[in-house]
This record gives structure tokens, C-alpha cells and sequence, in this order.
């Protein structure tokens, strides 16, 4: 693929405007060359990785990088210590590296104490995002930024939560979210000020009560510092990767797509048939579909070309496609009609009781309100806003 003839549209690093593509003709993720060379400087073998790193290192000053480039650093750092490239800047690659590892390192400490005192009230755990990722497919502590994420069963939620409560982790609104409307909720330690999600459901995007049975059947063990705890199978990991990659977010745009890599790279046995089934099951096609459509031109993955073929030929509705396209849209432009849309798909597919879905109620706990009075005034501000940037637009 020659990325120079792409049609470059993200933030890109050091605020400056590049040059955008579309990976696909059927894709609306976007990356630029630069986001695709380091990608590639990161995870490919020694001849792509020196040509990739060569063409960085003319374009990009490491010390007035995005959030979203730090992050991939010291993956990059690893990769060209492996391959035995050696460059000037290697030791401040080194030093971010070093900074993940030891900040890792922390929050799986704070991880093993909340998994211990879960599963000796009997709560069962499972952990997601960059632990079981960081030790499982990347193996190796200092090349991933690491949070705190322990999956509870929804209906244990409120015992984990006293359990955790035990150990200093603190809530700070006035109520929890419901969970039929939410997927986790973000926890601070009193003491040491650090942050942990303690999530219910295994996708954001699927809060169905009863939506997670097989993922919690389907699970694997997994051992973090001898403490026995368990993390989602290759086939449900990748299928939670690709769906959060439809959530616009620039810290997360690229992160994704080197976390699928991995994730198939160190698994040629996954299941491909588990991940469609439960994409289709959870109308989350053309999100799958979409994710792996930009890993294929990204990496050239051949081995993706099956799967993709099959994911063409499942049926799409309406409601998923008007879904996929509110997922992509940015904070800023999200109004009224995505939030309506986001309730609409939670009362499709939720098994909760009626009363545990009311439009105000939800609005209020999505929005992060304290009352639903304050619903009326959020509205009127965002939309003060929007005619605001677009008078200025046009003056």
C-alpha cells in the first residue's frame, strides 16, 4: 500500500495539518502517515520497521508529540531494540519506555489488591483492556499505558462495590449508574488519588442484563503476580477491540488497531467463527467489519480476507447503520438525536424492567447530571455553543 497516494483527516502530531486517508473504500477510519508509519515502526519485522522509523525520524520531533504518539513509543522503542536498529534518539525512547513500565507496574499492583478482595467476597472477576493485553499478547509491562479495569457480573455489582469501598475506592456522584444504562463506572482512591474503571458489561455499546453470559462462559484463567483472576478468550478480546474502535477517540485511534494486531498475531487459532457470530448476534457487523477492513490495509493481513467476505454477506439493518454512524461522531457535535439513538438501541436490546429505562433518567445518568431539571439548561448551553462556532465560521 503506498500511504503517499492516500486521501490523509485525524489530529495529527505536533498540531501541525497532514494529509489524510480513508483506509478503505467502505471504512470511515481515518489515520494519517504519520499514525501509519509509526504503527508500522512499532509492530512489523526488521525490513519494514527500519524504512518506517527512517521516514518518523525526518518528520516528527519526540518532544512535542500528542498524548496518542507518546503511547505508542515505547512499543517502538522495543521493536527497534529486538531488531538491533540503533538510533541517536534510542535512549529517550528508552526513558518512556521505562516511565510505562514503572506506571504499569503501580496500577497492576492496585489491580491485584481489588481482584484479591473481590474473589474473597466471592465476587467473580475478569479483567479487561491493558492488563490482560499487556501480559497476555504483548508480553512485555512497559509497552502499554496501564489502567485499572476489572469486570464484575452485573448482578454483583453493588457487592463489589462495597467491597472495593473497603479498600479506599470512592465514588463521586451523588448515584451510581443504572446498570442498564451504562457499562462501568470510574472509581478514585482516596489515598493515592489513581483511578480504576469497574465495569459490569463487557461493551459500552451493549448493556443488555443478561448480554455477558458468554463471555463469562467463554472466559480463560489468567494470572497476574500469582493472584488467579481470568480475562475474555482471543476471539471475544479482538470482537471488544474492534467495537471500541468505532468510539471517536484520537488518544485511542491508533492504540486499537496495534492491540488487534497483537491479539492475531499471537493467536493463528482464534476463532473467527465466535467473532462474526457474536458481531452479528450484537448487530455490531459493520463496526467488526470496519475495524478489520483498516487492520487488512494497514498491515496487509491476508489471513483477514475470509473473514471479510463472510461479515459481507450477513444482512445489515437500519438501526445498525444509523448506530455506526452515531458511534464516529465527536463529543462536540454529539446533540439530542444521539443520545435518543444510544436509549433507543439500550431499550432494543436490554432485558432490564421498564422503569429502569426512562428517557429522563437516562439522559440525566449518560450526561452526568445530578438532577433531570438540569436537562433542559445542558441543551440550551451545547446548542448555544453550536450556533456560536458557526456564526464564527462564517464571519
Amino acid at each position: 500500500m503506498d500511504i503517499t497516494t492516500l486521501d490523509l483527516r485525524l489530529p495529527t502530531p505536533c498540531h501541525q495539518e497532514q494529509p489524510r486517508m480513508n483506509l478503505s473504500q467502505n471504512s470511515t477510519v481515518q489515520l494519517t502517515e504519520l499514525q501509519i508509519l509509526m504503527l508500522k515502526a512499532a509492530l512489523l519485522d526488521e525490513p519494514q520497521t527500519r524504512t518506517a522509523w527512517h521516514s518518523l525520524r525526518s518528520q516528527i520531533n519526540l518532544l512535542t508529540l500528542d498524548a496518542w504518539a507518546n503511547d505508542l513509543l515505547s512499543l517502538i522503542f522495543r521493536n527497534l531494540s529486538q531488531h538491533h536498529i540503533d538510533d541517536p534518539e534510542l535512549e529517550r525512547l528508552k526513558g518512556i519506555y521505562r516511565h510505562h513500565w514503572v506506571d504499569t507496574q503501580l496500577a497492576l499492583s492496585q489491580t491485584v489488591d481489588m481482584v484479591t478482595a473481590l474473589e474473597a467476597a466471592h465476587v467473580s472477576t475478569l479483567l479487561l483492556e491493558s492488563a490482560p493485553l499487556a501480559e497476555r499478547y504483548y508480553a512485555d509491562r512497559g509497552v502499554r499505558h496501564t489502567t485499572v479495569d476489572v469486570l464484575v457480573p452485573t448482578l454483583q455489582r453493588e457487592q463489589a462495590l462495597a467491597v472495593l469501598r473497603t479498600l479506599g475506592w470512592t465514588f463521586n456522584q451523588r448515584r451510581s449508574p443504572s446498570v442498564a444504562t451504562a457499562a462501568a463506572m470510574q472509581l478514585e482512591h482516596q489515598s493515592s488519588g489513581r483511578c480504576a474503571m469497574l465495569h459490569w458489561h463487557v461493551l459500552a455499546d451493549s448493556c443488555n442484563l443478561t448480554g455477558d453470559q458468554d463471555f463469562w462462559a467463554a472466559r480463560v484463567p489468567f494470572s497476574l503476580n500469582n493472584v488467579q483472576t481470568t480475562m475474555l478468550n482471543p476471539a471475544d478480546e479482538l470482537l471488544r477491540v474492534c467495537v471500541n474502535s468505532a468510539r471517536h477517540n484520537p488518544a485511542f485511534t491508533i492504540r486499537w488497531l496495534a492491540d488487534a494486531y497483537k491479539i492475531i498475531e499471537t493467536t493463528p487459532d482464534i476463532d473467527w467463527g465466535r467473532v462474526i457470530e457474536a458481531a452479528n448476534k450484537r448487530n455490531f457487523t459493520l463496526a467488526v467489519s470496519e475495524a478489520l477492513q483498516t487492520l487488512r490495509a494497514v498491515f496487509e493481513l491476508s489471513v483477514l480476507d475470509d473473514v471479510l467476505q463472510r461479515l459481507n454477506t450477513l444482512p445489515i439493518s437500519q438501526a445498525e447503520l444509523r448506530d455506526q454512524q452515531i458511534r464516529h461522531q465527536t463529543h462536540e457535535v454529539r446533540g439530542l438525536r444521539f443520545y435518543l439513538q444510544e436509549y433507543y438501541r439500550l431499550r432494543l436490546h436490554s432485558t432490564a424492567p421498564a422503569e429502569n429505562l426512562l428517557l429522563l433518567d437516562y439522559l440525566t445518568q449518560r450526561l452526568g447530571l445530578s438532577h433531570r431539571y438540569q436537562l433542559a439548561g445542558y441543551f440550551s448551553h451545547r446548542l448555544a455553543r453550536r450556533f456560536k462556532r458557526k456564526f464564527s465560521s462564517t464571519t
